[in-house]
């Protein structure tokens, strides 16, 4: 039945158990995003412009990284698109969230918050891309 299927995919139980955990950590991730950053700021804390920038790229730079290891798939050009696929969903994430913050009353949203975002998302499938290719050159 099932396994059948599976199998002539190419695809074992760990392949999916894989893949399963990989998205499962990816929501987690993106649902608590989503409400950290849509709550209002806490109070007493500096307004360094910089350390926010950094600290948009970094959760977006590991986001792309986490759906990146979620999309993997077999063949250099299809993980190419793969990756492309992942920087656009997580920058259009990122976009959406600077717009949802408008709406809460407390936040406000932030073109170049979203540019950040975008930046690291980029980065981040970047970095994982380079990870990929030294995995597979090394036969891993």
């Amino acid at each position: 039945g099932r396994c059948r299927f599976f199998a002539a995919l190419g695809l074992s139980g760990g392949v999916i158990r894989k893949r399963f955990a990989y998205r499962l950590v990816l929501a987690a991730y993106m649902a608590m995003v989503l409400v950290v950053s849509l709550r209002p700021m806490p109070s007493g804390l500096p307004e360094i412009v910089e350390i926010d920038k950094l600290y948009h790229f970094a959760t977006y730079m590991v986001m792309a990284i986490l759906l990146a290891m979620a999309l993997q798939g077999e063949g250099r050009a299809v993980m190419r698109v793969r990756l492309w696929i992942a920087a656009l969903m997580v920058s259009a994430y990122g976009a959406m969230v600077e717009v949802l913050q408008s709406f809460t009353g407390t936040r406000s949203a932030d073109i170049f918050d979203a540019i950040v975002n975008g930046i690291g998302a980029t980065v981040g499938v970047f970095i994982f891309g380079l990870y990929m290719r030294w995995k597979g050159a090394r036969g891993g």
